[in-house]
């Protein structure tokens, strides 16, 4: 058994959480001798808790089990996806048209000379 908990661990447990714990699902599953005395000694603890894991236990194993690898052609395409997802998109670099460029290099020397004669205008002169 791969249970890590201890028998006081599952004290607080609910019908939820014995479904929902992968020891208790091993133990319904397989029903090996140690997880049997394991949970027997469980309920032998804690009495009050008997019906949850006994209807818990009835639950699970009325459901049935089927480990199914996925099949090769969607473990291609589900490789696909990653692969595609992961390459670096094209980088396009567009120039700037000849007249674009002059009229950004005269919107700078603008701004640039509105604020200078604004920050002349704005000093104060003390005397």
């Amino acid at each position: 058994m791969k249970n890590d908990h201890s028998i006081e661990a599952y004290a607080g447990y609910e019908m939820d959480d014995f479904l929902a714990d992968d020891s208790f699902q091993e133990w319904v599953k397989k029903d090996l001798p140690e997880d049997r005395e394991f949970w027997q000694k469980f309920i032998y603890t804690y009495p009050q808790k008997e019906k949850e894991v006994r209807e818990a236990h009835r639950l699970l194993s009325r459901l049935k089990f089927v480990e199914a690898p996925p099949d090769h052609a969607r473990y291609q395409r589900i490789w696909q996806n990653i692969q595609a997802g992961t390459e670096a998109p094209e980088t396009i670099v567009r120039r700037m048209s000849p007249v674009r460029r002059w009229i950004s290099v005269a919107a700078a020397v603008i701004i640039l000379f509105s604020l200078g004669m604004w920050w002349m205008n704005s000093r104060s002169l003390t005397i």
